[in-house]
């Protein structure tokens, strides 16, 4: 692999590409996203607490690039939507470097083929979050930055380690962005008339190295990370090994089929169709099609990019399955079209007819994604919305009531029990699009931990909120009258503690209500 550089573009190629991909990503991406503007889990902790909180989870370097943007401030700074806007032109430059490495040499093309590197539907959640969404792109960035660097000599292995190195640091998952996308670069050279056994060669020897950056950061954050992140970051034992790659594989399968509507996945199966059209073709122009090693080659390739796209966590013992955490899922979409593009380029030397057949199916292809990513941003943008609309409307009402009992009946403590549902809206969309459903989650219940910070924000500062894990004082059969009664809500006094009941699931009753007083 010589052609480490890939090729030396005009300079309005890569300012077109970066434009296009920047553009089209904010349209039909991230626009609905912002429109909602919804704190986004971990983002409700940190508006209450100003807590950076990064380190905890072995991402050193993104808590100090934060540190950075918020000036140096010791109080996390709300900037968003800053960090989400910072993530689509730093996508887009990691997306560049790769193409420029693989040699798509069409504006047009190369902006399809890298497309779904920031539109495929996972990574909605990534985008999602409002401190978090830069630093999660930059380590995509990293990681393809590393693949379209990494070559067989001191300074390519150097460069490529050092920015595996950062991807660690700045989100762990994006490594897997760095193995799909170096399968890629393997397949160029492929096509160039790279022998196999160089292939392999390099191969390993990129595998190699990201498992000893991973061991190096693994080791480098061991004492700073949290419980929970250790628990599951522990490796399967060696005697179920393989037991425990095949339940990984196959829960990931799982989590993937189960995120869709089957109608929708029916959509998946027919962009899958015209995507693999090229591919066949691509194989059957090849020169050295009858040998063993290529035969074998276009074989595995497939089923390694879709290793690949979940890499590591399969050698979990307890992964996290997470949309987030398949951020490498658009990497797999992208290297699925970036074949069909050098499929096109081949063609060129074929029959007019059978190039215009490649294109338009090839077209299709991308069409179709562009469809399923923009019904899905959209879809769920609108689904945050309504969410954030009903726990406002809620906790508007909630303000109100507590501020007047704190007149009325000295309250100085508020105690949540049960919990609230999603709004109509967001239940419809979930029943269509299973995995927005299982995204959004109500920040008012009384066993989460979101719901204090999200209160904290916004009731009287002067009531202080019990932790769920207080015992009550008093019994179910001989509970407090209620004194508030809202649609949502009913309102009892202990003491001087409010009890706010969440009507749409409560977590205990009493045997009797009583009227409001």
């Amino acid at each position: 692999m010589d052609q480490a550089a890939g090729i030396q573009q005009d300079p309005r190629w890569y300012w077109r590409v970066f434009a296009g991909l920047v553009g089209l990503w904010f349209v039909l991406i991230l626009l609905p996203i912002i429109l909602a503007d919804r704190p986004f889990n971990d983002d409700v902790v940190r508006q209450a607490t100003g807590f950076y909180g990064w380190n905890a989870n072995g991402r050193h370097l993104s808590n100090l690039l934060m540190r950075v943007l918020a000036l140096g401030q010791s109080r996390l700074v709300d900037l968003s939507p800053l960090p989400q806007l910072m993530a689509l032109p730093i996508l887009a430059v990691g997306s560049l470097y790769w193409l420029q490495r693989i040699r798509i040499q069409s504006v047009g093309m190369a902006i399809l083929v890298a497309l779904p590197i920031g539109a495929q539907p996972f990574y909605l959640e990534n985008l999602s979050y409002q401190f978090d969404a830069g630093f999660m792109a930059l380590g995509c960035t990293a990681a393809l930055f590393a693949a379209s660097r990494f070559r067989r000599d001191a300074g390519g292995i150097a460069i490529a380690a050092v920015a595996l190195l950062a991807c660690f640091g700045l989100y762990q998952p994006a490594i897997n962005v760095f193995l799909v996308a170096f399968l890629l670069v393997l397949v160029r050279a492929r096509l160039d008339g790279e022998v196999m056994h160089v292939i392999v060669r390099d191969l390993l020897g990129a595998v190699a190295l990201a498992g000893a950056i991973g061991m190096l950061h693994r080791t480098l954050t061991a004492h700073s990370v949290s419980a929970w992140v250790g628990e599951h970051s522990q490796l399967l034992p060696f005697h179920d090994l393989l037991s425990g790659l095949i339940a990984n594989s196959s829960a990931f399968i799982g989590f993937a089929a189960a995120s869709f509507h089957a109608r929708t996945l029916l959509l998946w199966a027919l962009f899958a169709a015209l995507g693999a059209m090229p591919w066949w073709q691509f194989r059957r122009t090849q020169p050295s099609a009858t040998s063993l090693y290529a035969a074998m080659f276009w074989l595995i390739l497939p089923i390694a990019m879709l290793l690949a796209s979940v890499g590591p966590m399969l050698l979990l013992r307890d992964p996290v399955i997470l949309p987030r955490v398949l951020l490498a899922t658009g990497m797999l979409i992208a290297g699925f079209l970036a074949v069909g593009a050098f499929a096109i380029e081949r063609s060129a030397q074929t029959t007019s007819s059978v190039a215009t057949a490649l294109r338009r199916t090839w077209f299709a292809a991308t069409g179709l994604f562009m469809l399923i990513a923009t019904t899905h941003a959209y879809a769920y943008g609108n689904a945050l919305q309504a969410q954030k609309q009903l726990e406002h409307r809620i906790v508007s009402s909630l303000r109100d009531d507590l501020w007047q009992l704190q007149q009325d009946a000295g309250i100085t403590a508020v105690r949540l029990d049960g919990s609230m549902t999603q709004s109509a809206t967001t239940q419809r969309i979930g029943q269509s699009f299973p995995f927005i459903g299982r995204m959004i989650w109500p920040y008012l219940h009384h066993s989460d931990d979101f719901s204090v910070a999200f209160l904290s924000q916004h009731l009287p500062e002067s009531l202080r909120l019990v932790p769920r894990t207080e015992t009550p004082g008093w019994s179910t059969t001989e509970c407090p009258s209620v004194v508030v009664r809202r649609a949502d809500y009913r309102i009892r006094i202990f003491e001087h503690t409010a009890i706010v009941e969440l009507i749409a699931d409560a977590s205990w009753h009493c045997s009797h209500d009583g009227p409001a007083s």
